[in-house]
């Protein structure tokens, strides 16, 4: 976003510069096409015939409005000897006097007109005199930053005033349509033959008034014929003003942004000299009397210079623009300025905050340890964008400092385990109780391999999930065994005893001999059906995989055993309670599949 901030600006920049220095050079400068008032009145009769067309038009113009003047003014002079007459009637006085109103104000169209064709259609407001007014902060405000709207009004000036002179010409002809149509209604009542003469003097009148006003409308209408052609004469075509435009800009304030940019490249180069020798010299001194530098200070020291160096920036750029006399370009850095403190009023306090986690002075600080969605990171390096590893994770994790200023961090233990388990561990998971091999493991995704399948899991998921990691430190194997109750005499000492060391052997016969070590064989409880001993072996972590298959030795050995000194392992047993509403042990054995059940099965029978 921020480099096409950049261009934008640059582009406003150079447009509304450009067209500011073209309104100047036309504001001090006198189209070749005009004629003077004085050139204008000094021409005969004979040279007039002489001229070309354009000055034949300019004078009959001329011509025309002088004679409008002259009429108009004979007409005020006649009202303003009837108004001294009237002496009684203060109603018919009041309406002569607006008329005199109205007819001074069309006296006053009329020199506006006569001295426009004159000067060439040339705006008169632009060489008045403004009254000086008095000091106010707000007008003043306003005054210095008249060049940047003057030339934000100038960019559409020429259009909007080509737009509104054929407007004006449109509504003009568009009247004097309507006045010619009145002019003829009173033209057709005047030819009656029935008219009275008060009416035919009322209406000759009438007439009189709007003769008057048909002459104004065609004064006025070629007013803004003249002013629409010499507007458009003067037009360039795209090509040429985007020319004009690169070349003015090149000469002018184009040299003025070069000269600016090399005085900031300049004090850039000569702070990161500065920063480099001080540095360097700190560095000496250290190694000199064995100290480190601390990096907060050297952080601060960075961040310091990279401040300072921003500040004579803009003062290098306000004081270029000054010695250059670029008004428009000073005022426009110097309204970026403002805008910019204005914008940093509400920002400034999160800004103090970021900028005490870039100087390691917050509550993150640079090497510890803290957690993001559940997972432990290592905070590598802080800066803008700050950079967060685990050990045991492939990929990096990249933080801006709105996030980060919002965690916590403390100093990592020795031997603190970064993730539950690493990339090649076998794990049991629990609740399913499948083993998994973990494949990959990344910030975003943890890989298994169950059943000879892959399954992807989130990585802050797999942290919720429970599972056994049998790849750290080994683990150990449990198993209940039983025998039958017939063996209760020899249960707590023949039995256990008998069951280590067939497992020893067994364990010492199998390609596990140097990775599982039997603990304990220990009678545990005398179960419902049958007398249960737990076994308890310890097995390495390189034999991890074989999970199920050391479950299935440590049973299959068991049954070795039972097999070679004939003992009975149970089966589960059912115990039936009859009670009344059974017809008999008899037909409950012949109807129901429980018949099948161990006869040794303890039942109930229903007394008669």
């Amino acid at each position: 976003m921020s480099y096409r901030l950049i261009l934008f600006i640059t582009f406003y920049l150079f447009i509304s510069t450009n067209v500011f220095a073209e309104s100047d050079k036309k504001t001090n400068s006198i189209p070749p096409d005009v004629v003077p008032a004085t050139e204008v009145n000094a021409t005969t009769d004979a040279d007039a015939e002489n001229s070309p067309p354009e000055k034949k038009d300019v004078l009959t113009s001329l011509n025309d409005i002088w004679a409008s003047l002259l009429e108009k003014q004979k007409e005020l002079d006649l009202l303003q000897k009837r108004i001294r007459q009237i002496k009684d009637n203060e109603g018919e006085k009041q309406a002569l006097r607006l008329e005199q109103d109205e007819l001074m104000r069309s006296i006053d169209k009329q020199k506006l007109a006569f001295e426009q064709v004159a000067i060439g259609g040339l705006d008169v407001e632009v060489v008045e005199k403004q009254v000086t007014p008095e000091f106010d902060w707000k007008k003043e405000l306003v005054l210095i930053s008249r060049p940047l709207l003057d030339s934000i009004k100038e960019l559409t000036e020429k259009p909007r005033k080509i737009e509104q002179l054929r407007i004006e010409t449109l509504q003009a002809e568009n009247l004097l349509k309507s006045i010619k149509k009145a002019r003829s209604n009173i033209q057709q009542l005047r030819q009656r033959t029935d008219l009275p003469k008060y009416i035919d003097k009322q209406l000759e009148e009438v007439s009189e008034l709007w003769r008057k006003r048909e002459a104004d409308t065609e004064n006025g209408l070629g007013l803004a014929h003249y002013q629409l052609n010499s507007l458009q004469e003067t037009q360039i075509s795209p090509q040429a003003a985007i020319v004009n435009t690169l070349s003015n800009f090149i000469q002018g304030r184009g040299v003025t942004l070069m000269i600016a940019a090399t005085a900031v490249f300049g004090i850039w180069i000569l702070m990161r000299i500065i920063s480099w020798i001080l540095l360097k010299f700190y560095n000496i001194q250290s190694r000199k009397y064995q100290r480190k530098i601390r990096l907060r200070w050297a952080r601060l020291i960075h961040y310091m210079f990279w401040a300072l160096t921003i500040i004579l920036s803009f003062f290098a750029i306000i004081t270029v623009f000054y010695s250059r006399n670029d008004v428009l370009l000073l005022m426009l850095t110097v309204f970026g300025l403002i805008m910019l403190l204005i914008g940093l009023r509400n920002t400034l306090p999160r800004y103090v905050t970021e900028i005490r986690l870039l100087l390691d002075m917050g509550s993150v600080r640079q090497g510890e340890r803290l957690i993001y969605e559940g997972i432990p990171y290592h905070l590598l390096t802080i800066n803008v964008f700050s950079t967060l590893t685990n050990p045991e994770l492939n990929g990096v994790l990249r933080l801006p400092t709105s996030i980060l200023n919002t965690l916590v961090s403390r100093p990592p233990i020795t031997d603190e385990p970064w993730f539950p388990c690493s990339q090649g561990d076998y794990i049991l998971l629990e609740g399913s109780n499948r083993l998994a091999e973990v494949i990959k493991q990344s910030v975003e995704v943890v890989q298994l391999r169950v059943t000879s399948s892959i399954m992807n899991i989130p990585t802050v998921q797999f942290l919720q999930t429970p599972f056994r990691n049998l790849s750290r430190d080994g683990f150990l194997i449990s198993v209940t065994f039983g025998v039958d109750y017939q063996h209760q005499a020899i249960c707590l000492t023949e039995i256990p005893e008998r069951f280590k060391e067939a497992l020893k052997q067994g364990f010492q016969a199998s390609k596990w001999e140097n990775e599982a070590k039997v603990l304990t064989v220990d009678f545990k409880q005398a179960g419902t059906n049958s007398l249960d001993y737990l076994i308890l072996v310890k097995v390495n972590s390189s034999a991890a995989s074989y999970y199920f298959a050391l479950e299935r030795l440590v049973q299959k050995i068991c049954v070795e055993v039972c097999n070679q000194e004939n003992w009975v392992i149970p089966f589960t047993q059912l115990t039936l309670h009859a009670g009344d509403g059974f017809q008999g042990s008899s037909a409950l054995e012949h109807q129901s599949p429980l018949s099948e059940i161990n006869t040794s099965s303890e039942r109930l029978i229903p007394q008669n």
